[in-house]
């Protein structure tokens, strides 16, 4: 059961627009460092977060080596 504006969402065009993010197969579940640290400056400076949250204390690659 999805919420009625979850209805509208063209699944065939999210899947196209994300689809690079989810890399080939050697980069496949691989972690871009570049990326998550765009994304956890946003949220800091957005007043999302009060703190800036170390990178190399979130997420981890050593499982996929």
């Amino acid at each position: 059961m999805l919420p009625k504006k979850d209805l509208k969402i063209n699944l065939e065009k999210a899947l196209r627009l994300s689809s690079p993010a989810f890399g080939d197969e050697a980069s496949w579940g691989k972690i871009e460092k570049k990326i998550v640290s765009t994304f956890l400056n946003w949220i800091y400076e957005k007043g999302l977060e009060r703190v800036k949250i170390p990178i190399d204390q979130l997420i981890t690659n050593k499982l996929l080596s």
